[in-house]
C-alpha cells in the first residue's frame, strides 16, 4: 500500500471539528460543575437554539447554504429572543420570513 493513498483529508477535518466540539462541551460543562461559570452562561450553552446554530454553522462549513443559513438564522432568532426577551413575535414573524426567504433562494438558484 502507497502511504498517503485512500486517506480522506475532508473525513480527517470534519473527525477534527466533531471532536473539538465535544472537547469543549467537556470542558464548560466540569467549569459549570465546578462553579466557575454561571448556570446563565450554562443554560445558554446548552440549549436547543445553540444546537440548531451549531449544526447550521456545520452545514455552512459543508457548503449547504439553505439548510445551514436555515438552521443558523432560526436558531439564533430563538436564542435572541430567549436571552433578551425581545418583542418580535418569532412565530408570527421571523420564521415565515425565514421560509420566504429558503423558498426564494430555492426558486433563483441554479444548477
Amino acid at each position: 500500500m502507497i502511504p498517503g493513498k485512500g486517506k480522506d483529508p475532508q473525513g480527517q477535518g470534519k473527525r477534527l471539528l466533531l471532536g473539538a466540539a465535544v472537547t469543549l462541551c467537556g470542558i464548560v460543562w466540569m467549569l459549570y460543575n465546578f462553579n466557575v461559570i454561571s448556570n446563565i452562561f450554562f443554560d445558554r450553552f446548552f440549549s436547543w437554539q445553540t444546537l440548531l446554530m451549531a449544526l447550521g454553522g456545520y452545514f455552512l462549513l459543508l457548503r449547504r447554504w439553505i439548510t445551514g443559513g436555515a438552521l443558523l438564522a432560526t436558531g439564533l432568532a430563538f436564542a435572541l429572543t430567549d436571552w433578551f426577551g425581545s418583542g418580535i413575535p418569532v412565530g408570527r414573524v421571523i420564521l415565515p420570513a425565514i421560509l420566504i426567504a429558503a423558498g426564494l433562494s430555492l426558486m433563483v438558484k441554479r444548477r
